[in-house]
Formats: structure tokens, sequence, C-alpha cells
């Protein structure tokens, strides 16, 4: 599984898949938390419009939380 998926990092095929998810599913605002020590995760996001609003904790754990607002995936 880890070799599967070292074979797709940095290939755009995260932004490619999520773009295309975005363009089907059209309820906004979308929101997302990614793990904040995962910076490529963070990226994909914000390449596709979301922007970062907050940090939220889970005991020892950070979150960086993102929103996506109404044609702001459209300017991407």
């Amino acid at each position: 599984m880890v070799a599967e998926q070292n074979r797709v990092w940095c290939r755009g095929v995260g932004t490619a898949a999520l773009r295309q998810f975005l363009q089907r599913e059209q309820i906004r605002p979308l929101h997302a938390d990614a793990f904040a020590g995962n910076t490529a995760s963070v990226r994909l996001l914000e390449r596709c419009g979301f922007r970062r609003v907050g940090v939220d904790h889970d005991g020892d754990l950070e979150f960086v939380a993102l929103r996506l607002d109404d044609g702001a995936a459209d300017e991407q």
C-alpha cells in the first residue's frame, strides 16, 4: 500500500481528483480539516480554493481548518 501511495505523490493526482469532486459537488461553503503537520494536504486544499479559517485541536493534535466559499474553486 505504501509503495502505491508513493507512486502517485507529487504528480498532481490528488489535485485533479479534488478539482473534479469540487466541480460535481456544488454545496458551499465546504469545510475541511487537515493535520497541521501534513503541509502537502494543506497546500492541496489551498490550490483548489480553500482558505484557512482557523486552527482546531484534538488533544495534542493540531489541525488546520479550511473553508471553500462560493466561486472560490472557479478562480483556480
